[in-house]
């Protein structure tokens, strides 16, 4: 029993794992108090997924003890995100 429930959970994973699939860009990052920030974004979308977006945010120069809980990112396409970094969470 405990080496399905194993298997089953590995099984999981792979399904959550994604996979870069363009060229990363450069945007910008804004923080709620007007900060401006160069970022790089990396496009990590599975291209098999019906429906989802994956990102990874980069900020350029910014310690991970001056990065905010959540911040806009805009993008080259003039689209802009609410972003909240992952470790955040883990924390």
């Amino acid at each position: 029993m405990y080496r399905q429930g194993a298997k089953d959970l590995d099984q999981f994973k792979d399904r959550r794992q994604f996979k870069r699939t363009d060229m990363a860009q450069q945007g910008v990052a804004v923080f709620a108090d007007g900060t401006r920030v160069p970022c790089i974004i990396h496009d990590m979308s599975d291209p098999d997924a019906e429906k989802g977006f994956g990102m990874r945010v980069e900020l350029i120069n910014v310690p991970n003890s001056k990065v905010p809980h959540s911040f806009q990112v805009h993008l080259p396409s003039g689209r802009v995100i609410q972003y909240s970094p992952g470790w955040a969470e883990a924390l």
